[in-house]
């Protein structure tokens, strides 16, 4: 007997979800409609089994997709982005820092490496804002902040941190790997989050008892 931790609803509504979203970006760049792809996987808080996954659309038009057989959940590597961050903060965390510890939101320049040069971090609304707590900086994503955490407690703790939450993939030791250009797996990401998740549940429920 073959037993399975996939819950068939779960896994109807990731498909829907997966075809509505790649549908809704063909909209908004109609170049490259049948040509872009996704993936999506459900977890288990308690113990990662995964519920639904999609490595990818499998069919679009009547026409079976190239790479049909490509799971991109466990095979591809994809930047994270800014969804590398609360690794950061938890690295921080670790190194004695705390929510209310003041942090600065402005420029920082780090070296691009290999004698690239350098270059000076932005956030996405181009604004610094000063002085802030950290959990400020953390709700508003602030990249800048997270460069500089990164420098002050070193790159190597953040990558410690990332592969005692479950990310196997290697990471580069650079600071840019705090904005999430280092690639994962989006398996592992995701089981990050399942796991900061349930740390989270486990937390407000012992607090309740």
């Amino acid at each position: 007997m073959v037993r399975s931790t996939i819950d068939a609803r779960v896994q109807e509504i990731v498909n829907e979800a997966l075809e509505h979203g790649l549908a809704q970006y063909e909209k908004r760049h109609p170049k490259e409609r049948g040509r872009i792809q996704g993936s999506v996987v459900v977890l288990w808080n308690a113990d990662a089994a995964i519920l639904a996954e999609a490595g990818g659309r499998l069919v679009y038009r009547d026409r079976g997709a190239r790479y049909s057989d490509y799971n991109r959940v466990t095979a591809s590597l994809r930047q994270p982005g800014s969804a590398m961050k609360p690794l950061v903060y938890l690295a921080a965390f670790e190194s004695g820092l705390d929510l209310d510890t003041t942090v600065p939101d402005e420029p920082i320049e780090v070296p691009l490496g290999n004698g690239g040069g350098s270059k000076w971090i932005a956030n996405y609304d181009n604004l610094f804002k000063g002085p802030m707590p950290m959990r400020q900086a953390l709700a508003e994503s602030r990249n800048t902040v997270a460069v500089w955490l990164t420098r002050e407690i070193g790159v190597s703790n953040v990558i410690r941190t990332a592969r005692q939450m479950g990310i196997r993939t290697p990471l580069q030791p650079y600071i840019s790997t705090a904005l999430g250009a280092s690639e994962v797996r989006l398996l592992e990401l995701a089981d990050v989050y399942r796991a900061i998740a349930s740390a989270c549940w486990r937390s407000r429920t012992s607090s309740v008892a």
